[in-house]
């Protein structure tokens, strides 16, 4: 039962590497069926819900808030969508052989590519349940999984009680302080910063090469663009002085209007939201040069509807101790 358990769960992995989400879309959309709030004077921890002010910005204690709704209602699904699965219909076993079987295959591409990030300590970043910090610690001396969501890291703690090598850790901040600089071989992201804004993907990147160890190994997958066509201009290549700069400004801030709507009434009434978000990859790249690292290499990967998805093998560059805290 194991074996087939193993071959099942490469299965559902390689089939998620291409779709993990049922609806992607550039807003937020709600993920749960609508049902009745309960009262938050009887539901210890729940936020009050937050009255709508469209000059206010999303912000991580939603954000946290969301996600801490899905680790209450659905914590498997939630990291691995599938209809067939909704509604607490995973399968234990099954879903953390997706974990291993991804970990596998990624491990597998590394060896193809000639890269070897050591074997000491590696990070998990939005770790969910634990499903891919699992995987790693057999192949590390320990893995430490963040994530932002303190239902999602109870539930992680809860289901590897018996593995000392996992440790878990809550993380509802733009930065990785609590881990000291130059500490990880590895640190590996997947599925995770598609769902949170440009800003705090660009905070967590810079944070990512913060914590990695000289020689140490940076693998990260993000959306590009959505469509086949080439990469779209981004803001950093649209001068301040043209008349489009001003509409890609104004549709910004109607975006985030609408999200702020849509996280309002998501809290208020316990329906949980997915959002999509992707940086286009040569925008990501003079990014990532800029801070101080090399690109060893790029991939398609992990496409999900219409959005094209990028794999990311990124080395920090050798850098002075005094630069430790840039």
């Amino acid at each position: 039962r194991t074996a087939g358990l193993e071959a099942r769960g490469r299965a559902e992995a390689e089939r998620f590497v291409i779709r993990h989400h049922e609806t992607p879309n550039w807003c937020s959309i709600a993920s749960s069926t609508p049902r009745p709030s309960p009262s938050r004077t009887d539901s210890p921890g729940l936020l009050s819900a937050p009255r709508y002010d469209p000059l206010r910005p999303v912000n991580l204690k939603d954000l946290q808030e969301n996600w801490n709704l899905h680790g209450r209602q659905d914590p498997l699904w939630a990291v691995l969508t599938d209809p067939a699965r909704k509604g607490n219909r995973w399968d234990d076993a099954e879903f953390f052989a997706t974990g291993e079987a991804e970990i596998g295959l990624l491990f597998a591409r590394m060896d193809e590519l000639g890269l070897d990030p050591g074997r000491g300590r590696a990070l998990d970043f939005g770790c969910g349940v634990g499903r891919l910090t699992r995987a790693l610690a057999n192949r590390f001396e320990a893995v430490d999984g963040v994530d932002i969501s303190e239902s999602m890291i109870a539930e992680a703690r809860r289901r590897h009680a018996d593995r000392p090598a996992c440790r878990f850790h809550v993380n509802a901040a733009d930065h990785l302080d609590r881990f000291e600089p130059r500490s990880f071989d590895f640190v590996y992201s997947s599925i995770t910063l598609q769902h949170v804004e440009h800003r705090l993907i660009e905070a967590y990147l810079r944070a990512f090469l913060r914590v990695l160890r000289p020689e140490g190994l940076l693998v990260f997958q993000l959306p590009s663009h959505r469509g086949d066509g080439p990469p779209p201009a981004g803001p950093a290549d649209l001068p301040s002085w043209k008349p489009s700069t001003w509409w890609y400004r104004a549709q910004e801030w109607g975006q985030e209007r609408r999200r702020r709507r849509t996280y309002a009434r998501s809290l208020r009434d316990d329906r949980p939201v997915i959002e999509m978000f992707g940086i286009p990859r040569p925008d990501l790249e003079r990014k990532l040069a800029a801070w101080g690292a090399e690109v060893l290499h790029a991939e398609r990967f992990g496409d999900t509807g219409d959005w094209v998805s990028y794999r990311y093998w990124v080395r920090a560059r050798p850098r002075p101790a005094a630069g430790d805290n840039a």
